[in-house]
């Protein structure tokens, strides 16, 4: 389930940033420079996007994330999700922004 849209959000990710660690991820979510947001953005939104909108007949969980959600909120939620879990730090980030996701916006 996870590895489906693990591979969607890859494909959208520029390469460079497929090794990027969720400690890494962690603090360009923090920083308040341009160009670390921008890479922070390049993680979170598209992990959302798909996992909001998975195309039918697939193993993509879909998330309920409000629709009023913005990439403030997916930052915090990040930002509060990754202290908790700490073992994940040298884990790939866009495999922790998915288990975020799935964590902190499950449908009910």
């Amino acid at each position: 389930m996870i590895a489906a849209l693990l591979a969607a959000v890859a494909l959208q990710a520029p390469m460079a940033d497929q090794t990027t660690t969720a400690s890494e991820l962690g603090r360009l979510c923090a920083a308040s420079d341009q160009p670390s947001m921008a890479r922070c953005h390049a993680f979170l939104v598209p992990g959302a996007q798909v996992s909001t909108n998975p195309r039918e007949n697939t193993a993509i969980p879909k998330l309920c994330i409000p629709p009023t959600a913005t990439f403030g909120d997916l930052r915090r939620a990040y930002s509060a999700y990754l202290p908790k879990h700490a073992e994940k730090g040298s884990s790939p980030a866009v495999i922790v922004v998915l288990e975020m996701l799935a964590e902190t916006y499950p449908c009910r």
